[in-house]
């Protein structure tokens, strides 16, 4: 079982060792993955339900649409509306 510090723990030893490479823009790598993770999930314990799914995540539907639009997750077709 994955704990909360250790997500963290592991984000951060990410965090640091990019930018210990010099990497710059880390944010705007590290976002898009955390948040399609975050919608991939979300999906995965509402059957594919948008409208469950944005719920869970604290979004609108039409957020989470714009999102999987956005992001190109795995449920960017198919996925059921309701």
């Amino acid at each position: 079982m994955v704990t909360t510090g250790s997500w963290i723990q592991a984000l951060q030893a990410w965090a640091d060792q990019q930018l210990s490479l010099g990497n710059k823009g880390i944010l705007d790598e590290a976002t898009p993955l955390f948040e399609r993770t975050l919608i991939d999930i979300a999906l995965k314990h509402t059957a594919g339900r948008r409208r469950d799914a944005a719920n869970l995540l604290g979004w609108g539907r039409n957020t989470l649409t714009r999102k999987i639009k956005e992001l190109g997750t795995t449920h960017s077709t198919g996925a059921k509306s309701e």
